[in-house]
């Protein structure tokens, strides 16, 4: 199954950067272009002119943000701003975060190379469709500077927590490298160096499956480099960055909410809909903070929200009763973002006029003010539902999940040579 691989990372050098807040970035994917700016200013050695370099007039072959990429990280690295490891390691990295339900919760994960499989081997398996601009994009930062910047987001299924127990008993010490992000959120690594843990290590994921989270593009890019190089042998390009993570620890998944520009809650269309969902009318001096709560009673319904007199938790029926469930692949029948695609929004826009977020509050408060007509409240998607559409070799909706906390770009890289 996965093969895993110790590396000699290549890091911030700490006698050069005295705060690593700013030189680190969140993915790519998640970078617009007010903070793209806003990375290039934080500083002259910020990770996004190696992620996502600024465009500029007159960019040719010889001249553009993949070659000026290259150029940071070869004079970075032969100036010691960048440094690496003496000896291959595994990274232990742990989050410290508020959970959005409440409460101060902590995760590990393990920092490795993943060795690259095509998706039919069910070995590495995604549950996100992807698109070839970016992928185009990313193949190029890869052919120009041979590295990786940030891993790839996975977890894989742990029951016993014996790998979670393992790490724990590496991170007694002060970590190697600590971070605070933008959102509040403690970034920590420690480096395994121990041959007996390493060996250990990968034994143990080598009859896994490893689900990938977040980093679907860098994924399918680095395997499509991997294949145009194919050499018949495990070679550098060969595998790519990763974090695992235990999906049975504190996987936090956010729901992502739908907010539409037109107004579907009226009498006329819900007694239509009456006919394939049950309704229930909510309270008007309900707080939209108990929303997720009341979703959290009802697995499989949605909140219609159309203003605080207008609000109905709807549940469907039964599958059956939803025919245009049947475009949808059988494991994602289920799940309460394909229903309500199914029911009320497919064919009634296009994507990009679809507004999404993961904040009820900031729901609410978009249709109160007019900005939409309509939201669409959900509940998470569970992790077993994700895993359930990708050993189906299925594709769920688009932004049917949202991983929480993201992970940062820039802690530790990963040269070729």
């Amino acid at each position: 199954m996965a093969v895993i691989k110790p590396f000699r990372a290549v890091r911030y050098n700490p006698a050069f950067i005295g705060d690593y807040r700013g030189v680190v970035t969140p993915p790519y994917d998640l970078i617009d272009p007010c903070n793209r700016q806003k990375y290039h200013e934080a500083s002259p050695y910020n990770s996004i002119r190696l992620i996502l370099g600024l465009d500029r007039n007159g960019d040719h072959d010889r001249e553009n943000r993949f070659v000026r990429a290259a150029r940071c990280w070869t004079q970075w690295r032969a100036e010691e701003i960048l440094i690496q490891d003496e000896q291959p390691g595994f990274y232990v990295y742990e989050q410290e975060f508020n959970s959005p339900p409440g409460g101060i919760r902590r995760r590990l994960g393990l920092v490795c190379l993943l060795r690259l499989e095509d998706y039919e081997n069910k070995v590495v398996l995604p549950h996100e469709r992807t698109f070839p601009g970016p992928k185009a994009d990313l193949v190029r930062l890869l052919e120009a500077t041979q590295a990786n910047f940030s891993q790839i987001f996975c977890f894989y299924q742990d029951r016993a927590g014996s790998i979670e127990d393992l790490l724990k008993a590496q991170i007694r010490i002060q970590p190697k490298l600590e971070v605070t992000d933008e959102e509040e959120v403690i970034h920590r690594l420690w480096p395994i160096y121990s041959p007996a843990i390493i060996n250990h290590l990968q034994s143990y994921f080598s009859d896994k499956q490893v689900f990938i989270a977040d980093g679907h593009h860098r994924y399918e890019s680095a395997l499509e480099y991997s294949r145009r190089l194919a050499s018949g042998s495990d070679k550098p390009h060969d595998f790519v960055l990763a974090a695992l993570f235990n999906a049975d620890e504190d996987l936090t998944i956010l729901p992502t909410h739908r907010l539409v520009g037109e107004m579907l809650a009226t009498e006329t269309k819900l007694n239509k809909a009456s006919r394939t969902f049950q309704i229930e009318r909510l309270p008007a001096d309900n707080p939209p903070g108990k929303y997720p709560a009341i979703l959290a009673q009802r697995p499989g319904s949605f909140i219609c929200y159309g203003g605080r007199d207008q609000s109905y938790l709807m549940r469907l029926r039964s599958p059956a009763a939803l025919k245009e469930l049947e475009s949808y692949a059988p494991a994602c029948r289920r799940l309460d973002v394909s229903i309500l695609h199914a029911a009320l929004l497919d064919g009634l826009f296009q994507p990009g006029r679809l507004g999404f977020t993961q904040d009820v509050q900031t729901a609410v408060k978009l249709v109160d003010r007019g900005s939409y007509l309509t939201a669409f409240l959900l509940n998470p998607t569970p992790v077993e539902s994700i895993m359930a559409v990708a050993r189906s070799g299925s594709i769920m909706p688009p932004k049917s999940t949202y991983f929480f906390p993201k992970l940062l770009s820039g802690l530790v890289m990963y040269a070729w040579t």
